[in-house]
C-alpha cells in the first residue's frame, strides 16, 4: 500500500462511562456514576497516543471508533475526536453514540471539529431515551454537516418502537439501519443468541427492515476457518491497550499474533499485499466489522457513504449476483 490507498480501522478505546442502563448492553453497563472515567489509569494516555499514531499513518484512514459506553459523556474523549477530525490522512471517523447529547454540548463540540469528516452511528435505545429527543439529536447533527446513520436493534420488545423510528426517519430524511439485537448477557432469559428469531413470528415488513447479508455469509461466519478474508490487507483492529491485530477475532483468539502496538510511534503495520488470505480462526466471527471482510461478504456490498458498515439494502444489492 502507499499514501494514496485506504485503510479501514476499527478501534475501541478504554473510555468506560455511559448515561444509559440498557439491560442488553454488550459492554457490561458502564455507568456515569462510576468514579473512574477510563478503564485503567493509563487508558487516556493510550487513547491519545493511539490517535496520534493513526494520524501519522501513510494511508487514507477510514476509522470506526467505539468506547465502553457513550462518548459524549466525556469532554476529554470528544475533544480528542474534534482534533482528530482535522487530520489530513483521515477520510472519516465514525463515532458510535446513543444520541443523548444536549444541543449545547454538541454545538461546542462541532465548533472545534471538521464536520465533513464526521459520521455518527446513532443507536436508538427506546427504554432510555424518548423518540423525539433522539430524532432531534440526529437532525441537529445532520444540519451541521455530520453524516448520520440512525441504527435500531430488533428485540422481541422493540418491534413497535422500531416502526415508530422508521416513520420518523422517513419524515425527516434520515438514513436508517436496522440490525437484529444479540443476547450477549442473557437479558432475554431462555432465548437464543438472536432473541427476535426465537419466539412468535414477527410481521414480515418489520423483519424486512433488517439490513442483512445473504445467509451464506452468516453460515460461514459461524466458523470462518480457511475462508478467504481481507483483514490484514486493508483492515485492522486496535484494542484499548493499543495492540494492533488484523481483526478483533484474532485479538480474542490469537492475541499472541498481534501486528504491533500504537504506543510505538515508529510502528507501521506490514499489511498483506494479497487481498485475501485464509482465516486461521475456528469458532464464530460475530462482529460485522470483522466478518464483512470475508470474501463471500465483500462480494455482496459496495460502501457508497462515509460509514464503516453497509447501512442500507441498496448497499447490499449492488454487488449481489
Amino acid at each position: 500500500m502507499n499514501t494514496t490507498e485506504k485503510l479501514s480501522i476499527w478501534y475501541i478505546s478504554g473510555l468506560k462511562r455511559c448515561n444509559f442502563n440498557c439491560s442488553y448492553c454488550s459492554a457490561g453497563q458502564p455507568l456515569i456514576t462510576d468514579n473512574d472515567e477510563w478503564l485503567e489509569a493509563a487508558s487516556y494516555d493510550v487513547h491519545l497516543k493511539t490517535l496520534n499514531w493513526i494520524t501519522n499513518l501513510p494511508y487514507q484512514v477510514r476509522l470506526r471508533m467505539g468506547s465502553i459506553g457513550e462518548p459524549f459523556v466525556s469532554n476529554t474523549y470528544m475533544d480528542s475526536v474534534a482534533e482528530l477530525s482535522h487530520s489530513k490522512n483521515l477520510e472519516y471517523v465514525e463515532i458510535l453514540t446513543n444520541g443523548s447529547y444536549s444541543s449545547k454540548f454538541f454545538m461546542n463540540f462541532i465548533k472545534k471539529s471538521n464536520p465533513s469528516k464526521l459520521s455518527f452511528w446513532m443507536t436508538y435505545h427506546p427504554t432510555e431515551i424518548g423518540l423525539e429527543k433522539f430524532v432531534n439529536a440526529a437532525i441537529l447533527a445532520k444540519e451541521q454537516g455530520v453524516h448520520v446513520i440512525v441504527h435500531a436493534l430488533l428485540f422481541p420488545d422493540s418491534v413497535e418502537s422500531t416502526k415508530l423510528l422508521k416513520s420518523a426517519c422517513e419524515k425527516n430524511n434520515l438514513s436508517m439501519h436496522v440490525g437484529l439485537g444479540l443476547n450477549f448477557n442473557d437479558a432475554y432469559p431462555n432465548k437464543n443468541f438472536i432473541p427476535i428469531l426465537d419466539g412468535p413470528k414477527i410481521d414480515q415488513d418489520v423483519y424486512n427492515l433488517n439490513v442483512a447479508f445473504p445467509d451464506k455469509v452468516y453460515t460461514l461466519a459461524e466458523n470462518p476457518l480457511n475462508a478467504p478474508c481481507s483483514a490484514g490487507h486493508d483492515y485492522i483492529y486496535i484494542n484499548r491497550s493499543g495492540d494492533v491485530h488484523q481483526c478483533r477475532n484474532y485479538f480474542l483468539k490469537r492475541p499472541e499474533n498481534r501486528l504491533g502496538s500504537t504506543l510505538d510511534i515508529n510502528f507501521i503495520p506490514k499489511l498483506r499485499i494479497a487481498r485475501y488470505a485464509r482465516c486461521q480462526i475456528s469458532g464464530p466471527c460475530v462482529c460485522i466489522e470483522d466478518y464483512q471482510h470475508l470474501e463471500v461478504a465483500e462480494k455482496c456490498y459496495t460502501l457508497t457513504k462515509p460509514s464503516f458498515i453497509p447501512c442500507s439494502k441498496a448497499d447490499l444489492s449492488k454487488r449481489i449476483q
